[in-house]
């Protein structure tokens, strides 16, 4: 409209169908909604052989036991270590378990499947401990990678053995025995340990650790 006299009232009609493109809004939602998207991704949960759940109990609260701590301790997991444990060329990775669930070795196969190794129940027999987190290194330089879980959670008080961390040596074929006490001794009563890391600190060629955690010091395990 151009040059419009004032002081006169205008009735304007709209024609929707001659200028709106949309002309029934849901009917358009519903089909934006529903036509698929391809995305190049596929769900191939069921193919993976990951057949796992964590199982956190939820019904303890740690506020009700430390009024003043940042966060709950005790529903960090699962936590993932990822390495070759079997020597076949190809990943595996160990999640961590919750209280009174304990940690499961999965077993990369050459279809790139998963199943889950018989040597989970050695860290079955570690189930009361709440794992936070875990580290595949190698502990005695024979070349195979070892793991290391960090035990935490509020559920328990002290010296109590469920807070201790453990070691777990492989015999290069994927199975482990626990040997903290051995290998690293210190390491089943250093705190609450919530990460760790691997690093050369002294240049000789070894991998050290490194532990942090809540109310503690970094911590350094020279190899």
């Amino acid at each position: 409209m151009k040059q419009v006299a004032t002081n006169q009232k205008l009735s304007l009609t709209y024609n929707r169908k001659d200028n709106d493109t949309i002309l029934n809004q849901s009917v358009f939602i519903n089909s934006l909604l529903s036509t698929p998207v391809s995305t190049g991704i596929a769900d191939i949960t069921e193919q993976s052989g990951i057949h796992y759940r964590h199982k956190e109990d939820n019904s303890f609260i740690d506020f009700s036991e430390q009024w003043f701590v940042p966060h709950e301790l005790s529903t960090q997991g699962p936590k993932i270590a990822v390495a070759d444990v079997n020597g076949d060329g190809i990943e595996d990775f160990f999640v961590c378990g919750a209280k009174g669930q304990g940690g499961t070795l999965f077993l990369q196969q050459p279809n790139a499947s998963f199943k889950s190794s018989a040597d989970s129940a050695v860290f079955l027999q570690d189930r009361n401990c709440e794992d936070v987190d875990a580290v595949f290194f190698d502990a005695n330089g024979d070349g195979y990678p070892d793991l290391h879980v960090a035990s935490g959670g509020n559920e328990y008080k002290g010296d109590a053995n469920e807070l201790k961390d453990r070691l777990y040596m492989n015999d290069g074929k994927g199975h482990f025995t626990i040997v903290t006490n051995e290998i690293a001794p210190g390491l089943d009563h250093i705190g609450l340990v919530t990460d760790a890391v691997l690093v050369d600190i002294d240049k000789d060629g070894w991998p050290d650790l490194i532990v942090t955690g809540e109310w503690m010091p970094p911590t350094l395990f020279k190899k």
